[in-house]
């Protein structure tokens, strides 16, 4: 039976306004995921709901940080 891949879940318990430490930790995770080859999680980010497909998810937030070449780490794990 072949091995899976890890997923990193990310929590948000912070606030629910979408502020920079969302913006950080998000990038810096897509990162993490995208160099050991994981898949990434979001629960309960203030994510607006017309973002329904991975991409989505990350042209937004690619498109609100500079981190990760901004967003474009983020943008090719999506």
């Amino acid at each position: 039976m072949g091995r899976g891949r890890i997923t990193i879940g990310l929590y948000n318990s912070y606030d629910q306004n979408f502020r920079e430490p969302h913006r950080r930790t998000i990038a810096r995770a897509g990162d993490l995921a995208m160099a050991f080859d994981m898949n990434l999680a979001l629960f309960g980010f203030p994510i607006p709901e017309e973002t329904r497909t991975p991409v989505e998810v990350a042209e937004w937030i690619a498109g609100t940080t500079s981190i990760g070449a901004h967003g474009g780490y983020f943008m090719e794990l999506a």
